[in-house]
């Protein structure tokens, strides 16, 4: 059974919040702001909270871009993520015990710190358009080893 989780995008006066994981799958690496979706949750709801959580934000909306699936060593998936992006929110963006957030200008997106798979899907999210994405990845994560992606 695949492990549900959400990624969400804010975007704002032509930059993008995006965070660097204090701790936890991930930790170090450059990501966009998410977490696993709690038992009862919707997506949506879990993408707000998982904002709230990890840098104080409220958001407002949000808008469905696509949906990844993660695979490492079966052909099953290991994990389910919802996208989204939100254009409108309360609040300042504020270090937590998880994350420090960053503004990060839309044409300098940081892929060298990010995980292998987001320089392929991310800069169509971020245009705007809708993803499906299937990412094989290596038994720990650490690369990207094929990817099937439609945008739409």
């Amino acid at each position: 059974m695949p492990t549900l989780a959400t990624l969400t995008f804010i975007v704002h006066d032509g930059k993008v919040l995006l965070i660097r994981k204090k701790s936890g799958f991930g930790a170090g690496k450059v990501n966009g702001i998410g977490g696993k979706v709690e038992p009862g949750e919707t997506p949506e709801d879990a993408a707000g909270r998982e904002v709230l959580e990890e840098v104080g934000l409220s958001i407002m909306s949000t808008d469905s871009a696509g949906l990844l699936y993660f695979y490492s060593s079966g052909s099953e998936p290991d994990w389910v993520v919802y996208v989204f992006r939100a254009y409108s929110f309360e609040g300042r963006p504020l270090s937590t015990v998880e994350a420090d957030p960053v503004w990060v200008p839309l044409k300098s997106i940081p892929f060298d710190e990010m995980w292998e798979d987001d320089r392929h899907w991310l800069p169509h999210v971020l245009a705007g358009y809708t993803v499906e994405g299937h990412f094989y990845f290596d038994e720990n994560y650490s690369k990207l080893l094929r990817f099937r992606l439609k945008i739409g």
